[in-house]
């Protein structure tokens, strides 16, 4: 602690000393300050030097005293200092630290320690600045006095730098080199002019030169090819004057002074009479003609350029130039030239054609002698890029997905540039939006190129009945960039009513479809099967026939016959493989057309749970038909055609013929599925245009009889013109219903021929009820064209209630229906379960018998060997049969996975192969035990996978809650769609403002209780309502929507509004369709595997014919049908083209 006490004095001093040193400096500067408005601080003078040399003195003496005191504080002082302020014995601090540097001799060390201790005790509370004592007290006040005295110079220092900085400059600036400031300051430097000049040759030119503080100046001149010459001139009042005569030549002159003083060299130029002496003229092209520039000097010929050339002028004249120009000969066109000294350029890009002539003018203003030749110019300007839109061409109708492609030609006589698509929206109440602009690609050549773009209008906010209308632009790469426009189409968005129709015609007709494409899969299996058994009898017939040939010794006739008849199978085998190849291509496009279809009916606002899980399920048998295994047996064939060997060929058409019987039974099981789709969702579109008419009905009744009541109280009737209008908008509603009442006919001829009884049943009360609306339609029609509005109202009344029971009866049927396909799938895999059970217990017991047999040493009698084989080939039979149930009922629904398959499949081969042993097929007969054992395990598993598939079929609802809010979701998707229906419907009927704000009230409730619905969800799921595309945030816009239409505000605003509402809701409905898949690695338990043996290396590993492998369904997916196909050809002809080389051509 003394050490530190010492450093912190010393410290404290050498603080006090440093501020010291910057007082000293700052009295410095202040005293330059003070001193610099007296003459004695102007050069010369001694007095800066004389000022730092005081200052260096004090400095010094301020350091020395300060770095004395400094190194004089040393322990002892301090420990001396300690003593006094803590009340020690003197000496006694002092003592221990000269004895801590060293013990003497005889010195005990016991003591010397006893002693230190004791001191640390007494100082342990003692702080460093105690310790110090007066010594740092007096430290500390010096550091203290000196800072303040620092602190105050420098404060006014800067004040005064800052108050009058020209005079702190003016002070401190000898301080900086105070030996220089003892000389005189120099002398000015001398001025001459003019300086550069510029003479008549011949002329005289008078030299001015100011000279302060000297006598006399010196002229030198010197001209070229001559001696340097010079004279004296007197300077009189800081002027001197001089003359130069009769300059002819260039001169060069300057001006020296006897102190040394020297100016500058000028130079005299004598000028001939203005003429233009050198004339370059470049012809720069327009870029986008790619034709070389072209060079003119001299005069320059007549020029016929296309417009955008540059012309490129420089010059040079004889004289110095003020101004050079060309000037229309006709007109007030003139192009000003730019002008350096004698010479003038200038880039001159001409407008029109004419004759310019050249306007120069000198320095002195001189006219020249004489001028260039004058420029003839024609300009031939360039001709505007035309455009045509060819495809589609014509006015037409937005498609589902909100995209329309677009091609067109276009072309121009030097080059185009760009290209953009120009759309903008009118909707459906004539409001029109600012143009939108679309950058598109060019292709083709410089002067004709081909345009594709697509029209995206998703993100337009369209209504249906909103219209784009859409142009094409290009421009030509000309400088003046001239724009050609194509002619104006436009694109509309159909109602709700028309996607659905739409949506039903591509329904039917992918059912169509695909039923047709089941006959031919049926007609190729078949094809397949007998093909396979003609190669197998001439491959038989072939064998035998070369064997009796040798024995004749005439073995050529036989194997020429062979060759013919292996020739014909192969062409037809080769035929089969391109039909399969080709309805391959055709299922994949079928798999297209169903997401399109899809999609179509997410726009017609038909997004039904049960039909879209009817969609997924055609979608995964999709992909379970184009397998890569398919592709590896086509390639088998394929190779077995190009080595025409009869085996290979023959197995590889055995597979090919399985393959094909399993593709003919999941092409009728998508078409079951086609068809169900295809009724669900006519019966969903039939059912929302019923409920949409009965809410245009409702409102349209409620009108009638409003305005009947107003015409009655004023004691009139309604005005012909207004009874006319009102019958014409019912009538438009009765042809609707006709409509809708014959498409319910023809839906319950489609039920009854699909066997769905009840439905049809259904669907006939429906049309049933659809017929009393019209009828009562019909008559409010009547009514409100005899001038009866109540009547009318009442009868429309009535026509709304019976549309709106008729919608209600489609969908009990329609939600019967698909809980009925349900029921029968899940009552088809119960009874399959029950038959596995059933049969692993019989199997169970005779493994027993089997195992008894073994132990009693396994001799059994020929009766009780026949009675095992029977048992055994009587429960094979009841599993063919579970498996023929099965798969009637996959046919019906895809809802049964791939995993009880596969099971049925390994409890057959094991069956199979027990019954094998007991008939001796492996070689003897045996009690296969072991064989019936593992048939009891793998009826066992095919019990589970059916039980698990049961579970799966009847659960319809998770623990999480996520999926009862999907379904809630599309349930108020469903919704919104109709309400959006309904709000857009009103627009039309032109309805009184009393009735139109009823018809918003009733709006605004239903609005509500969507908003509502939306923020209980969002409660439920308890702050996971992101998951679901925020739901707060569409309960919220729901909400505002609600008190819009509350308001009576109905604009296009609102409309939009709702629209966004509804794809909104659409979009979050479909956040959790897909399976979500974890990073996350989580360890399970090993569970029983069967084992298994290693198979043989595949064969076309080292065949060259393969070396390059064609890409696999999943490289291939993403690329459209026809473009798929050539890739497979393209890859197939490659590898065909290898294996096809002579062997001895390989390298």
């Amino acid at each position: 602690m003394v050490h530190a006490a010492a450093r912190r004095v010393r410290r404290d001093g050498l603080v006090a000393a440093a501020c010291v040193l910057g007082a000293v400096l700052a009295t410095v500067l202040l005293s330059a300050w003070f001193v610099s408005g007296v003459r004695l601080w102007v050069a010369p003078s001694p007095a800066p030097l004389v000022l730092e040399l005081f200052a260096l003195v004090g400095a010094g003496t301020a350091l020395f005293i300060g770095a004395r005191w400094v190194l004089g504080v040393d322990e002892r002082r301090v420990a001396a200092a300690a003593e006094a302020r803590r009340g020690l014995p003197a000496g006694s601090l002092r003592g221990v630290l000269e004895l801590a540097h060293g013990l003497p001799a005889g010195a005990s060390s016991a003591l010397f320690r006893r002693a230190e201790l004791t001191l640390e005790s007494q100082l342990a509370d003692a702080s460093v600045l105690e310790l110090s004592g007066e010594l740092g007290e007096l430290a500390r006040a010096r550091r203290k006095r000196a800072l303040v005295l620092f602190l105050m110079l420098a404060a006014v220092t800067t004040a005064l730098a800052f108050s009058s900085p020209e005079r702190a400059r003016a002070a401190w600036s000898p301080l900086l080199n105070p030996v220089a400031h003892l000389t005189p300051p120099p002398l000015p430097a001398l001025v001459v002019e003019p300086g550069d000049a510029e003479v008549p040759r011949g002329a005289d030119l008078e030299v001015r030169v100011v000279a302060p503080g000297r006598r006399e100046v010196v002229l030198h001149s010197r001209a070229a090819g001559d001696v340097p010459r010079q004279r004296v001139l007197a300077v009189t009042g800081e002027r001197a004057v001089g003359t130069l005569t009769g300059i002819d030549v260039p001169m060069l002159y300057w001006v020296t002074a006897p102190d040394g003083a020297a100016s500058d060299t000028f130079r005299i130029v004598p000028l001939d009479p203005l003429l233009v002496s050198d004339l370059v003229v470049d012809v720069v092209y327009p870029a986008y003609l790619e034709r070389a520039a072209e060079r003119f000097e001299g005069d320059v010929p007549p020029l016929e350029i296309p417009a955008g050339t540059q012309l490129h002028i420089r010059g040079r004249a004889t004289r110095r130039l003020e101004d050079a120009r060309l000037v229309a000969e006709e007109g007030e066109a003139e192009v000003r030239l730019d002008v350096q000294a004698d010479r003038f350029t200038g880039r001159w890009t001409p407008r029109a054609s004419g004759r310019y002539l050249w306007a120069l003018r000198g320095a002195e203003g001189e006219e020249p002698v004489a001028t260039p030749a004058a420029f003839d110019i024609s300009v031939v300007p360039d001709a505007a890029p035309e455009v045509e839109i060819t495809d589609p061409g014509r006015d037409t109708l937005l498609g589902p997905d909100l995209r329309l492609p677009i091609t067109a030609d276009a072309w121009d006589d030097y080059g185009l540039r760009d290209a953009a698509l120009v759309s903008w929206r009118v909707s459906a109440l004539g409001d029109r939006e600012p143009p939108v602009e679309q950058p598109l690609e060019l292709e083709g050549d410089r002067t004709h190129a081909a345009i594709r773009a697509i029209l995206d209008a998703s993100q337009r906010r369209l209504l249906p009945g909103d219209t784009l209308y859409y142009y094409v632009r290009v421009t030509d790469n000309s400088p003046a960039r001239q724009t050609g426009v194509s002619r104006t189409y436009k694109v509309r968005l159909p109602s709700v009513t028309e996607l659905r129709e739409v949506v039903r015609e591509d329904a039917a007709t992918l059912v169509n479809e695909a039923s047709e494409l089941a006959r031919s899969a049926r007609r190729l299996s078949e094809r397949s099967r007998d093909l396979g058994r003609r190669v197998s009898a001439s491959a038989q017939s072939g064998q035998q026939g070369r064997g009796s040939a040798e024995q004749r010794g005439r073995p050529g006739e036989r194997r020429s016959d062979g060759r013919e008849v292996e020739y014909r199978q192969v062409q037809e085998a080769q035929q089969l493989l391109d039909r399969h190849e080709e309805m391959l291509a055709q299922v994949e496009e079928l798999r297209e057309r169903v997401a399109e279809l899809e999609r179509a009916m997410e726009a017609a606002g038909l997004r039904d749970p049960e039909l879209q899980e009817r969609l997924r399920e055609l979608r995964q048998l999709y992909d379970q038909i184009l397998t890569p295994e398919l592709k590896e047996q086509l390639a088998e064939l394929r190779q077995a055609l190009n080595e025409l060997d009869p085996e290979q060929m023959q197995r590889a058409l055995e597979q090919l013929a399985q393959h094909q019987e399993q593709f003919r039974q999941q092409l009728e099981q998508s078409l079951e599925l086609l068809r169900r789709a295809a009724a669900e969702q006519q019966m969903n579109a039939l059912a929302d245009q019923a409920q949409e008419l009965a809410r245009q009905q409702e409102a349209l009744s409620e009108a009638m009889k409003r305005e009947s009541a107003e015409a009655a109280r004023s004691g009139q009737q309604i005005s012909p013109e207004q009874a006319a209008r009102r019958a014409e908008q019912q009538q438009a509603l009765a042809e609707r219903a006709q409509s809708l009442q014959q498409q319910l006919q023809q839906l319950q001829q489609q039920l009854q021929q699909m066997g769905e009884t009840q439905a049809a049943e259904q669907t006939g009360e429906a049309a049933q009820q659809m017929q009393q609306a019209l009828q009562a339609m019909q008559q409010a029609a009547q009514r409100m064209g005899q001038r009866q509005g109540e009547q009318a109202g009442r009868a429309g009344e009535e026509a709304a209630q019976q549309a709106q029971q008729a919608a209600q009866t489609l969908q009990s049927a329609r939600q019967g229906m698909a809980q009925a396909w349900k029921q029968e799938t899940q009552q088809a895999v119960q009874r399959a379960t029950q038959d596995a059970l059933s049969l692993a217990q019989r199997q169970n017991a005779l493994a027993q018998r089997m195992q008894q047999a073994q132990q009693q040493g396994g001799q059994l009698s020929q009766a009780e060997m026949q009675a095992m084989r029977s048992e055994q080939a009587a429960l094979q039979q009841g599993l063919q049969a579970l498996g023929r149930n099965l798969t009637e009922a996959s046919q019906r629904s895809a809802m049964i996975n791939r995993e009880v398959g596969a099971a049925l499949g390994r409890a057959n081969l094991s069956m199979q192969q027990t019954l094998d042993a007991l008939e001796g097929k492996d070689g003897a007969r045996r009690i296969p035990a072991e064989e019936a054992a593992q048939s009891v395990e793998a009826l066992n598993r095919l019990a589970l996978a059916l039980l698990a598939n049961g579970q799966q079929i009847a659960q319809s609802q998770s623990g999480t809650g996520v999926e009862e809010a999907l379904e809630q979701l599309a349930g108020l998707a469903r919704q919104q769609g109709s309400l959006n229906n309904q709000t857009s419907s009103l627009i039309p009927l032109d309805l009184a403002p009393q009735v139109m704000s009823q018809q918003l009230q009733e709006l605004a409730r239903r609005q509500q209780e969507i908003a509502q619905k939306l923020g209980g969800m969002n409660d439920m799921l308890g702050g996971r309502g992101d998951l679901l595309g925020r739901l707060d945030e569409l309960a919220r816009e729901a909400e505002e929507l609600s008190r819009e239409l509350s308001g009576g505000r109905l604009n296009a605003d609102v409309l939009a509004r709702q629209e966004r509402l509804f794809h909104r809701l659409l979009d979050a409905g479909r956040t959790l369709e897909r399976d979500e898949v974890s990073d996350e690695r989580v360890a399970e338990r090993p569970s029983n595997v069967t084992p298994s043996t290693g198979r043989p290396l595949d064969t076309r590993l080292v065949d060259a014919s393969q070396r390059f492998p064609a890409p696999d369904a999943e490289q291939l997916r993403m690329l459209p049908p026809a473009y798929r196909r050539l890739v497979l050809e393209y890859f197939d002809r490659l590898n065909r083209g290898r294996s096809e080389e002579p062997r001895g051509e390989r390298r």
